[in-house]
């Protein structure tokens, strides 16, 4: 088994890593500019999904989810621009609607699914290692008797 996977999902899981981070800073830009401040963990929201990605190594979830980011990306980008504009006066006011707790319930769907993949390949773990030591006890009996 490869560790990264084929070739396809290392490049979705990087691009989506690199969306990841743009989308991140664009919400540090929002969060400074509306609130003065960024919280400790606002980034991690938008990385830990990436990372998410790269253990779980399957092309419909990494596309998926990459496809999750470039949406989230796209508000935040025409949020970003609200806001830079209404800083040069170009608009009155800054209106940010739209999918704003998206990115929680993203973050939450992508650390069900790794809770999800690492509880199936445990229980896959443990069925095959029990197969494997009831495949010995059964060789042993059969060949010693």
């Amino acid at each position: 088994m490869r560790l990264i996977g084929d070739r396809t999902i290392s490049i979705l899981n990087v691009s989506a890593l690199i969306v990841a981070c743009v989308v991140a800073a664009e919400n540090i830009y929002l969060e400074r500019s509306l609130f003065g401040s960024v919280g400790r963990n606002e980034v991690l929201i938008f990385i830990i999904p990436a990372l998410v990605m790269f253990v779980i190594r399957n092309r419909k979830f990494s596309s998926l989810f990459l496809f999750f980011y470039v949406l989230i990306s796209i508000k935040k980008g025409s949020d970003v621009r609200d806001v830079y504009l209404s800083d040069f006066g170009t608009f009155k006011h800054v209106n940010i609607k739209g999918f704003t707790g998206f990115e929680d319930i993203f973050f939450v769907v992508a650390i069900a699914c790794l809770a999800i993949y690492l509880g199936f390949n445990t229980v896959r773990f443990v069925v095959s290692g029990v197969q494997k030591l009831m495949g010995k006890n059964r060789n042993t009996t059969i060949s010693g008797g």
